[in-house]
């Protein structure tokens, strides 16, 4: 199933960008998203970063169908790579999140885009479940939290870029 979300931050791309990759940031956006626990990892290398989240969040704003293949908890297991910048500051990467123990993936390709006034910042990928029979089903119940997770962490940056 398609998951796209963009966000438009009144921010050059190389301060969104700052901010996107902080691990204080990583920390907010775990507490945004209900997280029981979390940890953040974030590694540099030749203009390259990668940021690994992982984060246990409850599992009860999921349908029944949904919660029957993860529990009560479940431990995201999110990962992006972000290449080094183009001379006007755009940057792409990839993000993979994972379900610990479950048939349950996104991956997506990611942009940090200059416009005027600021940088679009645009997430468009697959999730896919695998399970037979069931699994367009739980791909179709689970897409809208993917889909708010993906906001909360948008909206967690553009307020971290408001408070400077």
């Amino acid at each position: 199933m398609q998951v796209r979300e963009d966000t438009r931050f009144d921010a050059a791309p190389d301060a969104v960008f700052a901010v996107l990759t902080d691990p204080g940031l990583a920390r907010e956006r775990a507490a945004a998203s209900g997280a029981l626990s979390s940890s953040v990892e974030v590694e540099e290398s030749d203009g390259q970063v990668v940021v690994r989240t992982s984060r246990t969040v409850p599992t009860d704003q999921l349908p029944d169908a949904a919660r029957r293949f993860v529990g009560d908890t479940a431990v995201l297991e999110q990962e992006e790579r972000w290449g080094p910048p183009a001379a006007d500051g755009a940057r792409t990467g990839a993000l993979r999140l994972t379900v610990r123990g479950a048939p349950v993936a996104l991956r997506a390709d990611l942009a940090l885009r200059p416009v005027p006034g600021g940088t679009q910042h645009e997430v468009d990928g697959e999730l896919r479940v695998d399970v037979p029979f069931f699994g367009r089903a739980v791909e179709q119940a689970v897409a809208p939290v993917v889909t708010s997770l993906v906001r909360a962490e948008a909206e967690a940056a553009a307020e971290r870029l408001r408070r400077g």
